[in-house]
């Protein structure tokens, strides 16, 4: 066998396209190799002489194009929905399978994951962050091989954020003073944490602070004032009821609250390490303080023996439990 003839399949043998013909039989040959994507390939070398000699790849091999990302959307310069659903394409060569999606809000300067090990199939729906930025980018990365990733060309931006939307109470409600109910609001999206509530009796010309928002849950409970207003207003991120609501005094409660007076906290501000004091200690069951992202950082059944030195200075918020009800109270440590 002197000359040989070289040729290959994409198609599991099905078909063979010729590499060389009349190749010296020197049992080498370098060949280029086709840009094609195929996992079904086949090399088969045969005399030229025909009937003398025809051997073929033992099992199939893969070609594979340079494995290259190239998104297309969103790829600089568009203006996205906040908060909405969206889509994120793109186009890619060779045999990837999976790829791993970012976002970053601050031109590439920390990448936030959207999700890993995404099909690739060049689409991909998110629903975008709720953030108002102008340096938005978007990152695909090769699951397999983080060597291989695209971003977008330029930034994009983001926006807006609607704002908070205080539901209820929103003007016209009636409550009875010295009983428990709901702050309301939709927050759309809104990433901000620790918005804080706050009550008015006077149609806003004064404020008390109510309670904190301090983990999105768009609900905060209050315990209303035992008074009579009918100048009340509720304020929350920026938005007020918009108009006043009723307060009508409880007599009744008036006159409990004279025997049994709520618990209240003192030293307040306190210094980090002083002993926390309650009044009224012998209707509490138990005391949780929780810090300003909502963490329990501390409970007891003891309000006597509760310690402060192992928190560091900032707000915290204390639940006090009694047999009858509860009251949440904002300490300040120093």
């Amino acid at each position: 066998m002197n000359a040989v003839n070289l040729s290959y399949s994409v198609d599991s043998g099905n078909t063979f396209l010729p590499i060389a013909n009349n190749e010296l039989n020197d049992g080498n040959y370098s060949w280029l190799v086709p840009n094609v994507s195929s996992r079904n390939c086949l090399i088969r070398i045969e005399d030229t002489a025909a009937g003398n000699g025809v051997d073929t790849s033992d099992a199939i091999f893969s070609i594979s194009p340079v494995h290259q990302l190239d998104i297309s959307y969103p790829n600089g310069g568009e203006l996205i929905e906040a908060y909405a659903w969206d889509s994120i394409s793109w186009n890619s060569t060779g045999l990837i399978s999976m790829v791993d999606i970012y976002f970053s809000r601050n031109n590439g300067l920390a990448w936030q994951l959207v999700e890993d090990s995404v099909a690739n199939s060049g689409f991909y729906q998110w629903f975008t962050p709720a953030f108002n930025s102008t340096d938005c980018l978007i990152r695909i990365v090769e699951t397999e091989d983080n060597t291989i990733s695209d971003t977008s060309n330029a930034i994009f931006e983001l926006g807006p954020v609607a704002a908070v939307e205080l539901l209820y109470p929103n003007g016209g409600e009636v409550f009875t003073g010295g009983t428990q109910d709901s702050v309301l609001w939709d927050g759309n999206g809104n990433m901000n944490v620790n918005n804080s509530a706050y009550f008015s009796s006077d149609s806003g010309q004064t404020w008390v602070w109510v309670g904190d928002d301090m983990m999105n849950r768009e609900r905060l409970f209050w315990n209303i004032p035992n008074i009579n207003s009918t100048l009340c207003l509720i304020a929350f991120a920026g938005d007020t009821s918009d108009a006043t609501f009723t307060i009508i005094r409880d007599d009744v409660s008036l006159r409990e609250g004279e025997i049994n007076q709520i618990p209240e906290l003192f030293p307040n501000p306190i210094l980090r390490g002083e002993k926390i004091h309650f009044s009224q200690i012998h209707q509490i069951n138990t005391v949780e303080i929780h810090d300003n992202l909502g963490r329990l950082v501390i409970t007891s059944k003891d309000p006597d023996d509760i310690k402060l030195d192992k928190l560091d200075a900032g707000i915290y918020h204390v639940r006090i439990y009694t047999n009858k009800d509860s009251y949440l109270q904002r300490l300040i440590i120093r």
